[in-house]
């Protein structure tokens, strides 16, 4: 967590910027505290990026640097209205940039939130079963995503799957019919479940 004397709207000395250009001020004791990369930034002096004040993401859009300045700050960031593939796409690029830049905590985040999202507790009804569905689109149609967020997604419906006290269990059946290559990892996690289960 951010230090509780700095705040994101005091008065910055360095600058993140997005691959489309879009500027973030930031503190550099903060960001130094978050990333050993960050860290030799903005406060080595053999780096371009602490004689300059900034440092351009080439890979990463505004939407990703943002919810890293929120991640180091312990600010919210409202990712939760994206439309379903905009969702996918960010979860790529923060567990990517997570695990590039070693930023203390975002791994964590990045995988509740991705949870969160695509393996709800509950599906009661058709809004339920709907928001799963374009959920798992988004996701299957993504070339991209990293392979522990795939394979985190399908342990957690394996799980699901074969808990007989999950409510929606039947929707949830359904949204498999349409994806048949996550069905088809989730039917091996479950087959491999169940003798770890009568263990």
């Amino acid at each position: 967590m951010a230090d509780d004397r700095v705040r994101s709207n005091e008065p910055t000395d360095f600058i993140l910027v997005s691959s489309t250009g879009q500027e973030f001020g930031v503190h550099r004791a903060v960001m130094a505290e978050f990333s050993p990369t960050f860290w030799n930034m903005t406060t080595n002096p053999y780096y371009d990026e602490f004689r300059t004040g900034r440092y351009v993401f080439q890979d990463y859009k505004a939407s990703t640097v943002k919810a890293l300045k929120c991640h180091m700050y312990d600010e919210t960031y409202d990712w939760w209205n994206m439309h379903p593939e905009a969702k996918a796409l960010h979860f790529t690029e923060l567990w990517n940039l997570a695990h590039i830049f070693l930023v203390k905590d975002l791994a964590e985040l990045v995988m509740a939130d991705f949870l969160h999202w695509t393996c709800p507790k509950d599906v009661t009804g058709p809004d339920d079963s709907q928001y799963v569905h374009q959920a798992i689109g988004a996701v299957c149609e993504n070339q991209h995503v990293p392979a522990a967020l795939w394979q985190l997604l399908v342990d957690q419906w394996a799980t699901f799957l074969t808990n007989e006290e999950s409510n929606g269990r039947g929707e949830l059946y359904k949204i498999l019919g349409i994806y048949p290559g996550f069905s088809e990892a989730v039917r091996i996690r479950v087959a491999h479940k169940a003798p770890e289960q009568s263990n």
